[in-house]
């Protein structure tokens, strides 16, 4: 016999369950803005259960007070609960309207006056008046509380944070005994009292959601409307239709969830309303010991509710509520049977902890079930007509009262026949718990649902269940979608778990800029790109952004280079990296140059191109076989004529637009070249110019490769270094003859501040606290001796990061005589000859920081916009000499375009800086990047698939592509237009632009490595290994050709192949002249090629390094040319 299907699915499937981060790491990762909320929709929820009992609490003495029974008292109770409905629908219309902020507000306020105003009543008609317009008002908070709450976490958290929302009402419960138990009677109002500290309470909670802003997802469906320019009178009629299409579609679900709540209503208040007067009716307990009795059983509430929101993240919402209304069935004997003070307190907190437990559950799960646009009025009003048709169960108790009776013994000896609520309350709450297992049992569950990505109520569609937002529709930009089928293990992954890799990498260098590191996919690897360590992540894909870098005080801007491709990353110059785990979204501001938007690959598994609203120019090359992107985005118009300008003389066309008719003859490649290692075990690699550095505990191992042909052996030596030296980071610079070594130091302030905690958490430090100390030494790169210029053999720089925990190094990097260091959350820069500090900035999530020149640095970091989008990467550009930062750029939208660090010692945007202006050394600047066309090309390689004859895998072209500074191109072209009204240059801002080499076309790139204006190919066909070199210098192609130029541009024809120089306004489609060396790899070196190799590539020499399981290392190929 098949099992039902809403008994299978108690647990939630697996493909409901999302594998989130753990709940004390996305804890520790909330704004102090989501707390915030979380703890008003709270505060609100607590108020208002506090001015509900402050009914329940004094019925004893409303009764001397206006001379009336048990029963007539219970009716300010029932028409309380009556009329919340209305209040429910009310407030939580205007919350799905308008906004969280201001119907809350006004909500608690109005509370506060009734409930002051029931303090002041003088007659029983007056007292029942003012407390059903209390119901009005009460009965909108726990939609608006909730939805304020819970909205704004995530998904991780909701079923707990569900669990302390819902006992807030036990709070509320809580705080109103203890005023009873310790206030009332101590002054003359009584009564009185206890609702007037209520109403002060809920003022308190009104001033405090009044500071706050409004929910992030509301303000961004105001943004939303702002932008498509939706009147008031409009968003309220959509408002009004989509409410009604909400109704067709769920008015079942309305039904259900009103039989729910009816029976959730019945248990909270027939086992709390009357439980005071029962015990001091039934069990004949004084006033104290009867409040005692209620405090604790609302401590067991608190308890329940929080424990069974937690349990419910990880075994289902039904099932967890099941459970527990279970256990109010076990322990209603230990409730109603004993006489004690101690027996019934400990049934009161035990029943307690199975209603409120079950409750715990209910503001999540309600609000899962919910239609989401509409979380705050479906919840609310479900809630309110349960509390309504249960509004009598306090009156059905009182009635049962007079037809049970019992007898009691008084103190005095006497006997008595009172009303016997035991079991009146014992057999109400038996029934209502096994009719809530069972509508529980056949309820529906949408476990994990993400509902704040939902429309709101007053945006077109927002009535339907599939009205999903992106969540790029953000910050003014448009959006354009791309389709591509998913995969079927693909899933919606969520946006602070996406592992991201930031990294800033500074250009000019006089060294060669080599870097060639692998990302294999599911693998975790740390790679280092132009002597930047970045941090270590597991990446499946990688994206790449070229990076606007001004370089200060000429106005102009530098090229940057970056080529991407699945689980690979190839860059040179200049970059700004940002990839993301099984990332399905790629982002884009209009911080950054719309023209070097390169990542519109597929191979980048794009599903949204998010491009600015204020330009909106794409590289046409990119997308030429893709048919829905031609179509969805929008090209540019005007830009270049069809062929390069002809007023340009020969010689000037030439060095923009050069034929590759004269470069094919080949360079002379010479033989491979090893090098015996002497038995090395070391993973720390490092190449810095012309030196390749390996280490292997306190013994470095260098080797320098020769300029030119291989005329003289490589030379290579060893450093033998001291053997108190624990190396945990070096790094060279070859043109000052320095190898610097950090250690961290093996002595540590004496502070135990930092002995009891992780050192994670934000903290405020002043530039006196302890922390650990790392000994830095500047070393000679020949002798390993003391540097010439350093004034002492090792000096020590202290950090704010604890001394007891692990060094962490994200990266070193050298800039003539200064240092910059990240380790853990300090960044410092200091002078290695002086040991004197110039900059500290404590800054977590930082992977890396970068020169720009002696006086600028990037700081890449993910915590600069924390109340936005936290986790997010952004690049700072800071001045060391006035601490200001001149720019922040964030890759989720454009918040925060500038913000700034005094001095001093002072925390802004989860980012303190140290600074002292005793020990801040000045500096000349830094001598200016040359900026001559020839230094800066780069070359980056993109490849794309061609359809022929309707077989879409039959062949495969690739391209090299080749990127020049668009300042210098402009200055040509600018020249040379006819009609300059058709060149917007100057208003553009480009930072670079590109030509599509289409005469380069590397065979089966496996590994293509970049150096400078070279490009080296490394594939294999079938059993046979190739290398093929593809230079692009113009001094080398000179020279080869051994021909002047000059002497035969009469000669020069253009390709045909790309429109003889198309200009797309971003893109220049043309040939460039370049030398191609083809040539089989060696035999000797044949059998070390594959995966297990390490290639890198100077400016004279590919070096191969193979990788063996015992990470011996034997052998050191080079290979000149």
């Amino acid at each position: 016999m098949a099992v039902p299907y809403f008994i299978r699915n108690l647990k939630p499937q697996r493909e409901m369950r999302t594998q989130g981060r753990p709940v004390l790491q996305v804890l520790r990762s909330l704004t102090w803005l989501q707390w915030a909320h979380f703890w008003t929709g709270w505060l609100a929820w607590t108020c208002d259960a506090m001015d509900f009992f402050s009914v329940s609490l004094s019925v004893t003495l409303l009764q001397d007070q206006f001379h009336r029974p048990s029963n007539d008292i219970t009716t300010a109770i029932t028409l309380t609960l009556l009329f919340r409905s209305a209040g429910a629908v009310i407030f939580g219309l205007l919350s799905d309207r308008f906004g969280r902020k201001w119907p809350l507000v006004f909500n608690l306020l109005l509370c506060a006056v009734l409930e002051l105003g029931s303090g002041f009543v003088q007659t029983f008609p007056q007292f029942l008046a003012v407390r059903s317009l209390f119901g009005l008002a009460m009965g909108g908070i726990w939609g608006l509380a909730s939805a304020t709450a819970l909205e704004n976490l995530p998904v991780e958290i909701r079923g707990i944070a569900s669990g302390v929302l819902q006992e807030g009402y036990a709070v509320g419960y809580l705080f109103a005994a203890v005023v009873n138990l310790r206030l009332v009677p101590e002054t003359a109002q009584t009564w009185r009292t206890l609702f007037w500290t209520a109403s002060g309470m809920s003022v308190f909670a009104a001033a405090l959601r009044a500071v706050l802003p409004e929910s992030e997802v509301f303000l961004r469906a105001k943004e939303a409307e702002r932008k498509r320019g939706a009147t008031t009178a409009k968003k309220t009629k959509v408002f009004i239709h989509e409410t009604w299409v909400m109704l067709k579609g769920h008015w079942l679900l309305v039904v259900y969830s009103v039989l729910l709540m009816t029976g959730f209503n019945f248990l909270s208040h027939g086992s709390q309303d009357l439980y005071p007067t029962y015990l001091k009716t039934s069990k004949n307990f004084d006033n104290y010991h009867s409040t005692v009795a209620t405090i604790i059983g609302n401590c067991g509430a608190i308890a329940g509710g929080a424990i069974a929101g937690a349990l419910s993240q990880m075994f289902g919402r039904r099932l967890v509520i099941i459970i527990f209304t279970l256990l109010i069935g076990a322990f209603i004997p230990l409730w109603i049977l004993p006489d004690s003070f101690s027996a019934l307190s400990a049934g009161a907190f035990c029943i307690q902890v199975g209603v409120q437990g079950a409750w715990g559950v209910i503001p999540i799960w309600l609000a899962e079930m919910s239609p989401p646009a509409f979380r705050a009025t479906f919840p609310g009003v479900a809630y309110q007509l349960g509390n309504m048709v249960s509004s009598a169960s306090a009156q059905i108790e009182s009635r049962g009262g007079d037809n049970f009776k019992t007898t009691i013994h008084k103190a005095d000896g006497t006997t008595a026949i009172v009303a016997d609520y035991a079991t009146v309350q014992g057999i109400l709450i038996g029934v209502v718990a096994a009719f809530v297992v069972v509508i529980v049992a056949i309820g529906p569950d949408n476990h994990g649902a993400e509902f704040e990505k939902h429309k709101t109520a007053f945006e077109e569609g927002g009535g339907r269940d599939d009205a999903i937002i992106d969540d790029e529709e953000v910050g003014g930009v448009e959006t354009v979608q791309v389709t591509r089928e998913k995969s079927p293990d693909s899933v919606r992954t969520d946006e602070k778990r996406e592992e991201t890799l930031v990294a800033a990498c500074r250009t000019g260098w006089d060294l060669p800029d080599t870097l060639h590191r692998r990302l294999v996919a599911g693998s975790t690897c740390s790679f280092t790109v132009a002597g930047l360590q970045l941090a270590t992540a597991s990446y499946p894909n990688a994206t790449t952004t070229p990076f606007k870098q001004k370089r200060y005080g000429t106005g102009e801007y530098d090229a940057f280079v970056v080529s991407t491709r699945t689980n690979r990353v190839w860059a040179t110059g200049s970059l700004f990296v940002c990839g993301h785990h099984g990332m399905e979204t790629l982002r884009y501001t209009n911080g950054l140059p719309p023209e070097t938007m390169l990542n519109i690959l597929r191979e980048a598994h794009v599903q949204t191109l998010v491009i600015s609203k204020r330009v909106c120019r794409y590289w046409n090359t990119l997308i030429t076989n893709d048919s829905h992107l031609q179509y969805n985005i929008e090209f540019a118009l005007s830009g270049l004529p069809d062929h390069p300008p002809q007023s340009l003389p020969k010689v000037k066309q030439l060095d923009i637009l050069r034929d590759h008719a004269y470069a094919w003859r080949n360079l002379e490649w010479d033989h491979w070249t090893s090098i015996r290692v002497p038995q090395l075990r070391s993973y720390h690699k490092r190449l810095a110019g012309d030196v390749l550095g390996i280490r292997d505990g306190s013994v470095i191992w260098l080797a320098r490769i020769p300029s030119g042909r291989l005329g003289t052996a490589i030379e290579h030596w060893s450093i033998q270094l001291d053997a108190d030296i624990s190396i945990q980071e070096y790094k060279m610079d070859p043109a000052q003859d320095l190898l610097v070594l950090v250690q961290k130091s093996r002595f540590a302030f004496d502070s135990l501040r930092f002995i009891s905690k992780i050192n994670t958490q934000r903290r405020k430090r002043d530039a006196n606290q302890p922390g650990a100390v790392l000994n830095v030494h500047s070393r000679s790169l020949r002798t390993g001796t003391l540097h010439p210029d350093a004034q002492a053999s090792s000096y020590l720089i202290r950090t704010t990061t604890a001394a007891h925990c692990p060094a962490e190094f994200q990266f070193m990097q050298i800039l003539d005589h200064q240092i910059g260091i990240v380790y853990r959350v300090d960044c410092l820069v200091f002078n290695w000859r002086t040991g004197k500090k110039r900059l500290h900035i404590e800054a977590e999530h930082t992977s890396s920081l970068a020169f720009l020149d002696d006086n600028f640095i990037l700081l890449p970091t993910t915590t600069l916009a924390p109340l936005i989008y936290p986790y997010e990467p952004a690049i700072v550009v800071y001045d060391m000499r006035t601490h200001i930062a001149e720019r922040t750029m964030i890759t989720q939208a454009t918040y925060h375009c500038m913000f700034e660090l005094p001095n001093g010692s002072q925390e802004v945007d989860d980012v303190d800086v140290f600074s002292d202006s005793r020990h801040i050394s000045t500096s000349s600047a830094f001598p200016r990047r040359q900026t001559q066309l020839d230094s800066v090309i780069s070359i980056s390689m993109f490849y794309t698939k061609l359809i022929k004859d309707g077989d879409p895998d039959n062949y495969v072209v690739r391209s090299l592509m080749i990127y020049v500074p668009a300042s210098l191109l402009r200055k040509h072209i600018k020249r040379s237009s006819s009609n300059r009204s058709r060149f917007t240059w100057d208003t553009w801002g480009l930072a670079d632009t590109c030509v599509n080499q289409y005469s380069a076309y590397p065979h089966h790139t496996e590994d293509l490595l970049l150096s400078g204006m070279r490009a080296l190919n490394l594939y294999t066909d079938g059993s046979d290994h190739f290398m093929e070199m593809f230079d692009f210098d113009p001094a080398r192609v000179a020279k080869a050709d051994n021909e002047s130029y000059e002497d035969e541009v009469s000669d020069v024809e253009w390709s045909s192949d790309v429109d003889d120089g198309y200009w797309n306004e971003t893109a220049l489609q043309t040939n460039l002249p370049h030398l191609y060396t083809w040539r089989p790899i060696p035999d000797e070196v044949k059998d070390m090629y594959g995966e297990s190799t390490v290639w890198y590539l100077t400016d004279d020499a590919v070096i191969a390094i193979p990788q063996h399981e015992t990470n011996d290392l034997e052998t050191i190929h080079f290979y000149m040319f």
